[in-house]
């Protein structure tokens, strides 16, 4: 079977970036307003200790997700060719499988190690990882794809939507009585229910993604991006550390009891400024791209102002989410 080539549809225009910044950024803050509005019925529903493990598997999950596509995604904003789109597209496919495959190994010898918690040792969680990683690095994958096709409505859908399905699961699943598993269970499914809302516009960038043309592109695509791969790629493993760094500090000292207290700071501070300023990141450079040949977005000042606020926004945010935290030790939010 031959695969079709389609083109797609305009890149971010250069203009009316204020007016896309603001719908999007307005639209992710709205998924984080779902969430946090349910904060206090979730808190009554799960034991601290039990959001506490969670929150530390989320976070071993989402600091490996959000790196695992190590910046490839990023070059699709300036690259115009469909065959070099589809070779960089499966290129960060297989690194996703890659770092999820890892990650979910590492987890199970943890537990067979008896390295993490006590609420963490099942060796079963290793593939409800393994999902967690790979779909949610898809999702940041197909961000950029509809980022660039000027589908930003779909990015804003699938957030919501997600958001959602997190939201009814964990008060469903909590009220029968499910604990660690019903948190776990939702995180899959709101990681793979966002994915594929995604996946639906983009199928002509995903038809025959396998293909032998694709496969022998994969070295080449590699070679060329490199250093975005060294560089860029490992800093966004680093950047998720003034964010998810202080849960296992925080788990080290107080336990899991304190780290689902940390867990609820966390979600009404943090999350919603990151996912934010994400967002608008992610449009800023859609829009550079657009009229700039490919690699001139990416210059050391361009990425340094980007890192520069990005690290502002983290550590006024943690030392928000860290004084809720201490806010929420006198018991209003977890009855006695």
């Amino acid at each position: 079977m031959r695969c079709a080539v389609a083109r797609d549809r305009a890149d971010v225009p250069a203009t009316g970036v204020r007016a896309r910044i603001a719908g999007f950024a307005a639209g992710s803050a709205l998924s984080q307003l779902i969430v946090a509005l349910s904060i206090p019925v979730i808190a009554r529903l799960y034991d601290p200790a039990v959001l506490g493990n969670f929150l530390i598997f989320d976070a071993y999950c989402d600091v490996l997700a959000f790196g695992a596509t190590l910046a490839l995604d990023k070059a699709l904003y300036v690259t115009r060719s469909h065959r070099g789109s589809r070779a960089l597209i499966l290129a960060t496919v297989l690194s996703i499988g890659l770092v999820a495959a890892l990650g979910a190994g590492l987890f199970w010898v943890a537990v067979i190690a008896g390295l993490t918690t006590p609420g963490l040792a099942m060796a079963w969680l290793a593939i409800p990882c393994f999902l967690i990683v790979f779909a949610r690095g898809a999702f940041y994958l197909l961000q950029s794809l509809s980022i660039r096709a000027d589908r930003f409505g779909a990015v804003v859908l699938a957030e919501n939507i997600r958001a959602g399905v997190i939201v009814l699961g964990r008060v469903g699943l909590g009220l029968q009585g499910f604990g660690l598993t019903g948190l776990v269970l939702t995180a899959v499914a709101g990681a793979g229910v966002s994915m594929a809302v995604l996946a639906r516009g983009q199928g002509h960038m995903l038809r025959c993604l396998f293909s032998r043309p694709a496969l022998r592109l994969v070295p080449r695509v590699l070679a060329r991006h490199r250093e975005r791969i060294l560089f860029e790629g490992g800093g966004q493993f680093l950047r998720q550390l003034p964010m998810r760094g202080p849960v296992f500090a925080v788990t080290i000292f107080y336990f899991a009891p304190g780290a689902g207290i940390y867990a609820i700071a966390l979600l009404l501070t943090y999350r919603p400024a990151e996912l934010v300023v994400r967002s608008v990141t992610e449009v800023f450079r859609a829009a550079m791209a657009r009229n700039l040949r490919a690699g001139q977005q990416d210059t050391a000042a361009t990425r340094g102002k980007m890192l520069l606020w990005r690290l502002y926004v983290a550590a006024v945010a943690s030392a928000a989410a860290m004084g809720l935290a201490v806010y929420l030790t006198e018991g209003w939010l977890f009855p006695p």
